[in-house]
């Protein structure tokens, strides 16, 4: 074996170390490591065009930096996971073993993209496209059973962004059919869930059933308890979940829901690190939150002429309020 080689292998397992302590605990300091080790191994190959392994590097460091731009959207990480995976993809012509896991894997990045990047509809196509070629995929494969769940999820943003009420009682319909599967007997629960709940949010926007607000508020919190705590998915569950919190608290004006709401604030600004587009918002709003919550106990106070207390809280208010502008 050359030098070449030995360090490639080398820096590949260590880079599949890495990737597997980031699935079991989702560390960002794991993830980052396996980013490194990859690229490291992707040097060692980067001049033998004929390398028989060069696929497979190319895959590896493709989902690192995949993984990494879920937990860090600002990153260039996505475009070059997209890059190298069509390059793999190019590599594994038809008939290659690996080529329904590398199709499977463009697909989902593709997605990611389309979800978080304004829904560019080529993306989309290239998706349905991607997913809907019937002999790709073996039947009853995790890659058949993946490449359902990218259309269920494609389905559900198309749905969703179109605002139409009959294509939404469609979709919640058949989203309906699939959550009352056993969370063992179908694949990956929380996205699934995560599916439904988003659907009845967006169909309560539309009809303004309070049937639809509660249904979705009970789905994203299965959802939420079928993650790990530190995965990257939670974020999109607890968006939706925030979204109907809030409805729910300005029908009933019930503080418990606020009260819910600041949890979820805090517990999104872990998963979004500094620098992260959507930060400034979520930390202004959940001051906002915060500061309602303490003028709603200073009030309380109030009525009961505990004016001391009322006033500590409402100044605790001011101050909260202030942090947002400084």
């Amino acid at each position: 074996m050359s030098e070449a080689s030995s360090v490639l292998v080398h820096e590949t397992d260590l880079g599949q170390t890495a990737l597997l302590r980031y699935y079991k605990q989702y560390h960002i300091e794991d993830i980052q490591e396996a980013v490194q080790y990859f690229e490291n191994a992707y040097a060692q190959h980067e001049c033998p065009l004929n390398y028989p392994y060069r696929a497979a590097v190319l895959v590896n460091l493709a989902e690192a930096k995949f993984m990494r731009c879920r937990t860090d959207p600002t990153s260039a990480n996505l475009e070059d996971s997209i890059s190298l995976y069509r390059r793999a993809l190019e590599l594994r012509r038809p008939g290659h073993p690996d080529r329904p896991a590398t199709v499977l894997q463009l697909a989902q990045a593709l997605l990611f993209r389309y979800e978080k990047q304004g829904c560019n509809e080529a993306d989309a196509d290239e998706v349905n496209k991607l997913m809907s070629a019937s002999h790709v995929f073996s039947e009853d494969s995790y890659e058949r059973q993946a490449a359902d769940l990218v259309l269920e999820t494609l389905e559900r943003c198309r749905t969703v962004n179109s605002g139409s009420l009959a294509e939404l009682d469609t979709l919640v319909r058949k989203l309906e059919l699939g959550a009352k599967v056993p969370s063992n007997g179908y694949f990956n629960a929380p996205q699934r869930l995560i599916n439904l709940s988003t659907a009845l949010w967006r169909r309560y926007e539309e009809r303004g059933e309070l049937s639809d607000l509660n249904r979705s508020s009970e789905i994203s919190k299965q959802a939420l308890q079928l993650l790990h705590c530190r995965d990257p998915d939670r974020l999109s569950g607890l968006k939706t979940l925030h979204s109907v919190l809030w409805r729910l608290f300005e029908i009933h004006a019930d503080f418990s829901y606020l009260g819910e709401l600041i949890g979820i604030k805090e517990e999104a600004l872990q998963l979004m690190p500094e620098g992260h587009p959507e930060r400034l918002y979520w930390v202004t709003n959940l001051n906002s939150h915060r500061a309602k919550m303490l003028e709603s106990l200073g009030d309380k106070a109030f009525v009961t002429r505990k004016y001391d207390e009322a006033i500590a809280f409402y100044s605790r208010a001011i101050v909260v309020l202030q942090s947002s502008t400084s």
